[in-house]
């Protein structure tokens, strides 16, 4: 069982970095007339408070839960974020451990009980340099070679525009933002694990405002190995945060 729950945990979880990814439907045509990319994107950027705001805020530490339901899992999650591409997630498994994953800017790495500390390479390496960015979902025309609508999606009941990006290095990403409010409601990834490559979808909901930024605090992941549900109940934001925090521990004897 505790197996599982960490396999679960860090094939989501990887797929988390990327703020979760599905490949596109080539055979998916628009249907009506539809935005352009650049009304899509601009409409998101100013519902999450405008480029401005957004830029101002360079760091951000996010605490909370996450539940796996099936298993009755809860357990304690802290996840560090700076600019311009520094990433540490921190959770604390119940008659497990500790599972952490950070990011320096250049390498990669991850570490949990059973599985020990290992350094990201290849693509895993490549997808997470681009997932690490600070401001991804702001620099999407700069990260993405190709950026397209394909249609029109509901998403828990609301029509969402659907974004493919398909970015330098990595594989195709999925999009969706709402029609009505212009955020961000739904995002699909694939990303390399210890488990093989693997696809999953992020629902961001309950958009708090932080410091003039909107942010969601809800953010559930569904895929092939199960689903869990992060729950932030804190959130700071521009406060210090040492660059040692991001690097590789050293390993243990």
């Amino acid at each position: 069982m505790k197996r599982m729950i960490v396999t679960i945990v860090l094939v989501l979880l990887g797929a988390m970095s990327a703020l979760a990814q599905a490949k596109p439907d080539a055979d998916k045509k628009p249907a009506g007339p539809m935005p352009t990319v650049d009304q899509v994107l601009e409409n998101f950027v100013k519902a999450i408070g405008g480029k401005d705001a957004s830029m101002k805020i360079t760091s951000r530490v996010e605490k909370g839960t996450l539940e796996i339901a099936a298993m009755g899992v809860n357990a304690p999650i802290e996840m560090y974020a700076k600019a311009p591409n520094k990433s540490l997630f921190f959770l604390d498994v119940p008659s497990y451990g500790i599972i952490q994953e950070g990011f320096d800017g250049t390498a990669a790495w991850a570490q949990e009980p059973q599985g020990g500390l290992r350094d990201k390479t290849g693509n895993e390496l490549s997808e997470t340099k681009i997932d690490g960015q600070f401001h991804k979902n702001l620099k999407l025309k700069e990260i993405c070679s190709k950026l397209e609508i394909t249609g029109v999606e509901p998403v828990s009941g609301r029509d969402a525009y659907v974004l493919v990006c398909t970015p330098s290095g990595g594989s195709a990403e999925k999009m969706y933002f709402d029609k009505e409010n212009g955020l961000l409601v739904r995002h699909d990834v694939e990303r390399d694990s210890p488990q093989g490559r693997s696809p999953a979808q992020q629902y961001l909901t309950d958009y708090k405002d932080v410091d003039g930024v909107k942010v969601p605090h809800t953010l559930r992941m569904v895929g092939a190995m199960g689903e869990m549900t992060i729950k932030i109940t804190e959130i700071k934001q521009n406060v210090p945060i040492d660059d040692a925090k991001f690097s590789k521990p050293a390993a243990k004897p």
